[in-house]
């Protein structure tokens, strides 16, 4: 669904993000490993998805310029890569010129609540009433939900990125190394390095030596492909809003009749932003949801 969401929004609108059909490849060193792969594959082949297991050969035949050291992987063709900060910004863009508000750096500090519902929250030194409200907050959704007096049990996981050149274009389909828990991506000629998952409170610092793991992890996949140790500044890292079940929050709190929550999407938020956006605006509108959101309920842990 995402995938075609995707695509109709770039047609739609002239959104160019640098969405790329090209499936992942999900590279394993292990029997272990390879075993939970095909355990995987099975389960989506019972949904309709297309993927394949593919011995050494096969992946070497796809990523002709890499050097290879791998007992195989998996090709999830189904799937498809962007580039999330081109994205966003053509999204924020493309909002305003419909006349949304996009009001950034307003902290919520305050929420009016009364008979089951909020009347009115304060953000920014402002006072704000609607009918309806929202709450995706990503990670920080339990510090808002608390000030609403809703509970939500959810932790950031901090997870680390960095960028490096490719102007040969080495790397051409997204790479998951398994047992390593790293994630490369190609990007406007360059490629992304990321991984990791941190999980306790927010904070400013840069673990180097989470970075370092994934850093002298990539030559044990590929031994011709060598990245140096990026300095602390050059390194990005983000958090996960990751529930217990690794199940999303998407519905209505039994508190308060008149908030959403769409929140703990985990590592998978751009995935499901488009099929959780339709679930909200459904429910938003009081209309049956497209899905029974019963099993992503609010209250449920």
């Amino acid at each position: 669904m995402s995938r075609q969401l995707y695509t109709e929004l770039s047609e739609r609108s002239g959104i160019d993000a640098g969405l790329q059909h090209k499936g992942i490849l999900a590279f394993y060193k292990t029997e272990k490993a390879a075993e939970d792969e095909l355990q995987l594959v099975e389960a989506a082949a019972e949904l309709g998805l297309d993927m394949g297991v593919l011995n050494p050969a096969e992946c070497r035949a796809l990523q002709p310029q890499l050097e290879l050291d791998v007992l195989g992987a998996v090709h999830y063709r189904c799937d498809s890569h962007l580039t999330p900060m081109l994205l966003m910004s053509s999204l924020q863009q493309e909002l305003l010129a419909s006349g949304v508000s996009i009001l950034p750096r307003h902290e919520v500090t305050e929420a009016e609540v009364a008979g089951g519902a909020i009347k009115a929250i304060t953000a920014g030194g402002k006072r704000f009433m609607a009918d309806k409200f929202v709450l995706a907050a990503g990670s920080w959704s339990p510090a808002v939900a608390a000030k609403l007096g809703i509970r939500i049990s959810l932790m950031p996981g901090k997870g680390y990125s960095f960028m490096r050149p490719d102007p040969e274009g080495i790397v051409g389909i997204p790479a998951l190394l398994c047992e390593a828990r790293v994630a490369i991506t190609p990007m406007n000629g360059q490629i992304r390095y990321g991984g990791t998952m941190e999980l306790g409170r927010m904070n400013d610092k840069v673990n180097m030596k989470r970075v370092e793991g994934i850093v002298s992890a990539i030559p044990r996949y590929f031994p011709g492909l060598r990245v140096d140790m990026p300095a602390q500044e050059e390194v990005w890292y983000g958090y996960r809003p990751s529930s217990p079940d690794g199940l999303p929050y998407i519905g209505h709190s039994r508190r308060l009749q008149n908030v959403v929550l769409a929140t703990g999407h985990g590592m998978m938020g751009l995935s499901l932003g488009p099929a959780t956006g339709l679930l909200v605006s459904e429910l938003v509108e009081g209309k049956s949801p497209s899905i029974s959101v019963s099993a992503f309920s609010p209250d449920r842990l």
